[in-house]
Formats: structure tokens, C-alpha cells, sequence
């Protein structure tokens, strides 16, 4: 599970559920980002539109919040009300979020070739 706190208790000597917190996103948030890194890396490499791409990306995700919005349910028990919202805002989450991340990787990696043809 990797959202186990026992995994960083070694990095934290006193209870801090703020630190402990920020502990366990940087620790899922990493392997995110180095894959959107490595993602933009290759999109960039094979000379790929990455309007395409992320267009791709949106229609994906709106099919994905589309199916999750008809699943939303006003009736019944309080924890499936509650789980099907739950469910449709992490996908909208999700969307805005890998958006963003592939703006910050294009940025990352513009960086790195500028700095290597600066250096050369």
C-alpha cells in the first residue's frame, strides 16, 4: 500500500501528520513525474505534436469523467453516495492534473536540451 506511514517513520522521529503527509505525496509523486519526464522526453525526440498528444490525453479523460458522472448516484447509503462522488472528482482531479504535469515536464526537458546546446 503506498500510503502505509510506516514506510517513512524512519525519516520522522516525532507524530507530525503535516510532515508525514507531505512525506507520503512526495513519495507517490515521484514516479508520476519521472514518467510524464520520460513520456515528454520521447514525445519530444520522435518529433511529435504534443497538441496531439494532449488532446489525446482530454478525450480520454472526458470519456473517463463522463462514464464516472452517469455512475453518481443521489439515492441510497451515505458511503455510495459518497464513493461514487468520490470517484467522479478524483478522475477530474486526475485530468487537470496530468495536464499540468505534461506542461511541467515540456518545461523540464526545454530546460535540459537548452542547457545542453548552450554548453556545446
Amino acid at each position: 500500500n503506498s500510503f502505509d506511514p510506516s514506510s517513512i517513520r524512519c525519516f520522522v522521529a516525532v507524530f507530525n501528520p503535516f510532515l508525514m503527509g507531505g512525506l507520503l505525496l512526495i513519495k507517490i509523486l515521484i514516479p508520476i513525474f519521472m514518467f510524464s519526464l520520460v513520456y515528454a522526453y520521447i514525445v519530444q525526440i520522435n518529433r511529435s505534436d504534443m497538441k496531439l498528444i494532449e488532446s489525446l490525453l482530454h478525450l480520454f479523460s472526458d470519456f473517463l469523467s463522463i462514464h464516472f458522472f452517469h455512475l453518481v448516484q443521489d439515492s441510497g447509503s451515505w458511503l455510495d453516495i459518497g464513493s461514487s462522488l468520490s470517484h467522479f472528482i478524483i478522475v477530474e482531479g486526475t485530468s487537470l492534473f496530468l495536464t499540468i504535469l505534461i506542461h511541467f515536464s515540456k518545461l523540464v526537458i526545454n530546460i535540459n536540451i537548452a542547457t545542453k546546446i548552450s554548453s556545446d
